[in-house]
This record gives structure tokens, C-alpha cells and sequence, in this order.
């Protein structure tokens, strides 16, 4: 029988996962974001030039958002196996979201691409893509549809739920960005400052990642329960 999707049960239960997995999803995170953590921690020294700082921004930036996907692969693992009552081993989430990640990329880089060209050419369509395509990363990684497929599907799933996607994308953009402003340096701190900034940045930058990959899962979930009567179990089959 298909249930209602709805927002809060989909931010409860997410929260739950969360809780429940903070010390291996933390660590799962730690893990794929460390080549930028360790490059951030070697470019921030006493004396950095304006054309260094500028090159940073753009490393962690882009760092953050595809190791970001690339993380998704573990953490939808660990998440089905807590839906369906199972306890995720950390070692089988890394090795699954290693095993998707060159899929995951691909559909990351496509679907980043059209939003952010969206958004800059008239900003509404942006918007639209992105609520649009709000499950087309849990998509690729459980149904493995392909590019086109996986956006599609993720079309497919959010028809008639788009404002609700947008009000999640909302919440959670706006939560990163009230902490983003939070974590700015002041402008004549030293590198010492900087650096604790920066760790500071990673930490609630790696928190607000682990969330929004959790909450997307949990949608792609409640969504297919919701519009095809899916249940747990038979959508963490994919994982056996």
C-alpha cells in the first residue's frame, strides 16, 4: 500500500540514522575528505599571497562538493542498512561507495553542471534542476540507471513533491550558510587563526554533508515507498 511522503518523518528518521552512525559516518567522511584536509593544512602557512588564499577557496570548494559524492556511495549503504535494522559495518560502506564512486561522479558532475549553469544564467532554473534532480544520486547508486536514467528517475520520483524538495534544499542551505558566515575569519587574523578556522570549516562542513546525504537517501526512500509501495527491505536487496 503507498504511504504519503512527507518532510518531517523524512528529517526525523534522517536525524535518527545520524545519531545513531555519527562516529563511522564521521569517520567514512574523514577518510574521502582527507586529500583536501591534508592540502589545506600544507598551503596555510605564515605569508600566503591573495592568489593563494584564492586557490585554496577553489581546492576545498571543489574538493568538498565531489568528494562530497563520492561519500554518498558509504553513507546510502550504511543508511538502507539502519532502515532495514541492520547495524552498517564501516568497512563494507567505504568498499561499496569506493565500488560507486566513479558512477556517482558522473552523475554529480552533470547535475552540478546544469544546476549551477541554471542558476547562473537566470537563477529560477536552477532552482527548478535542483529540486528536480534532488535523488538522482541515490538513484544512480541503488538502481545504477546511468547518467541520463538516474536523472530522469530522480524526475520521475520528485513529480509532485518538487516544493517539498525545495523547502528540504532550503532548510538545509540555509542552516551551511548561517554557519559559513559563523566561521569566517576576521580579516587581519594570523595563520594560526587561520588554521583553526579552517578545521573549524571542515568540521561543520563534514556534519552538514553527512546530513544532507543522509536526508537525500532517506527521501529517495520514502519516495519510492510512497509512489510505489517499495519497503525497506526490498530496496536494500540491491545491497545483498
Amino acid at each position: 500500500m503507498n504511504t504519503t511522503f512527507r518532510l518531517g518523518p523524512v528529517f526525523r528518521r534522517s536525524f535518527e540514522i545520524y545519531y545513531r552512525n555519527i562516529i563511522p559516518f564521521t569517520v567514512i567522511m574523514l577518510i574521502l575528505y582527507s586529500p583536501v584536509i591534508i592540502y589545506s593544512a600544507l598551503i596555510m602557512q605564515p605569508g600566503m599571497t591573495e592568489a593563494d588564499k584564492q586557490t585554496l577557496q577553489l581546492v576545498q570548494f571543489g574538493g568538498e562538493l565531489f568528494l562530497g559524492f563520492a561519500a554518498t556511495g558509504a553513507l546510502t549503504f550504511g543508511t538502507f542498512e539502519q532502515l532495514r535494522g541492520r547495524k552498517p559495518s564501516m568497512r563494507d560502506s567505504i568498499v561499496f561507495g569506493l565500488h560507486r564512486m566513479p558512477a556517482v561522479l558522473l552523475v554529480g558532475l552533470v547535475m552540478v553542471s546544469g544546476i549551477f549553469l541554471g542558476l547562473f544564467l537566470f537563477v529560477v532554473p536552477g532552482l527548478i534542476l535542483a529540486c528536480v534532480w534532488w535523488v538522482a544520486l541515490p538513484v544512480e547508486i541503488v538502481e545504477k540507471r546511468g547518467v541520463l536514467g538516474s536523472l530522469n528517475r530522480s524526475a520521475e520520483l520528485t513529480r509532485g513533491y518538487r516544493w517539498q524538495a525545495f523547502a528540504a534544499m532550503l532548510l538545509l542551505f540555509s542552516v551551511a550558510a548561517l554557519i559559513s558566515m559563523m566561521m569566517q575569519p576576521p580579516e587581519k587574523a594570523n595563520a594560526e587563526d587561520l588554521q583553526i578556522y579552517m578545521y573549524a570549516h571542515f568540521a561543520s562542513g563534514i556534519v552538514i554533508s553527512t546530513f544532507s546525504a543522509v536526508v537525500s537517501c532517506v527521501a529517495y526512500h520514502d519516495l519510492r515507498a510512497a509512489k510505489e509501495g517499495m519497503t525497506s527491505a526490498d530496496l536494500a536487496d540491491v545491497f545483498d
